[in-house]
């Protein structure tokens, strides 16, 4: 749930430049409601922000994306971006910001995926709708520095999704950019790695294997890991089964071994990455497992026929 907290701040500090109204315009608790494809996505979260948060990190995107400057509107702000790969795969941004008042502020997301050949792709749009409460419970006030010191009650799942659906581009960069923020991941899910074993693993009375995993992803197919459209680490899932795999990022899905087109393991500081590709749609899943180990136990359980990258074969052989 820390992880969570950091998610939430992220979000915050990526609206910043949209408008000074964009922010937590005063220091305390804000109440906030999130809303994926017009219907509440988890419950409400509260959490104690500070005022003033920097308004420089939305001009801080990949080099690939051309971002069009912040226009101010009667209500708010807009700010559109579009981010382009190698392959031609482009993803568009399109974020506004609206106030009705001092304590009351909304941000809606929206964002499509082109491709040659291919029909554009409409991602759901996320909304978040933020109400401030009054002052922090403890009394203190914000740094005025863009961080939070603590936070007043345990974050919810919605504060993770609410970040990360669609907030697309420039996610990664903002991550890599914080000083620190391999150290802080390992920190903050300690806990989760210590389960990331064989183990760990436990079975239904249908037989499949629940994996243990710190995150699971939905990215785009030819664009970059860290171009994630949704993620989920307050309660990932990924289980095997005889037929497929069963995962959850925002809403869980199944897929049968015969979708698969191949799957991959990508490895960073403090990251094995299960990567699947499928048949027919843009749309990627990624489970971040946490330890070679386990990632090499998971690609056990694959059948022979499912395709697997030059890595993952690597990481197969890998004795658990």
């Amino acid at each position: 749930m820390m992880l969570c907290r950091l998610c939430a701040w992220l979000m915050f500090f990526g609206t910043g430049l949209l408008s000074t109204i964009a922010q937590a315009q005063q220091a305390g608790l804000w109440e906030n409601r999130v809303e994926v494809a017009g219907r509440p996505a988890v419950a409400a979260g509260r959490e104690c922000m500070p005022a003033d948060l920097p308004r420089h990190a939305m001009s801080r995107w990949p080099a690939n994306c051309t971002v069009v400057a912040p226009v101010e509107t009667a209500s708010g702000a807009v700010v559109k971006a579009a981010c382009r790969s190698e392959n031609g795969v482009t993803l568009t941004i399109r974020r506004e910001v609206t106030h009705s008042s001092h304590r009351d502020y909304t941000i809606v997301t929206t964002s499509r995926i082109d491709r040659a050949g291919v029909a554009p792709q409409i991602l759901p749009t996320a909304s978040l709708r933020a109400h401030y409460v009054g002052p922090c419970p403890d009394g203190r006030d914000g740094t005025g520095e863009g961080q939070v010191e603590g936070n007043t009650s345990a974050w919810t799942a919605g504060a993770a999704i609410l970040w990360i659906v669609q907030f697309l581009a420039f996610i990664g960069f903002i991550y890599v950019s914080i000083r620190g923020w391999h150290w802080v991941i390992r920190r903050l899910a300690r806990s989760r790695y210590e389960h990331a074993t064989p183990a760990s693993i436990t079975m239904d009375e249908m037989g499949g294997a629940h994996i243990p995993v710190l995150a699971t992803f939905s990215g785009v197919r030819g664009l970059p890991w860290w171009y994630a459209v949704a993620m989920n680490n307050a309660n990932p899932s990924l289980v095997v089964t005889a037929d497929g795999i069963s995962f959850r990022v925002i809403r869980r899905h199944r897929r049968s071994w015969d979708e698969i087109e191949r799957i991959d393991v990508r490895q960073a500081p403090g990251t094995v990455n299960f990567d699947v590709t499928f048949r027919g749609t843009l749309l990627t899943f990624s489970a971040n497992l946490g330890a070679v180990p386990l990632a090499s136990h998971v690609l056990s359980l694959i059948p022979a026929s499912v395709p697997l990258s030059d890595r993952a074969v690597a990481v197969k052989t890998v004795s658990a």
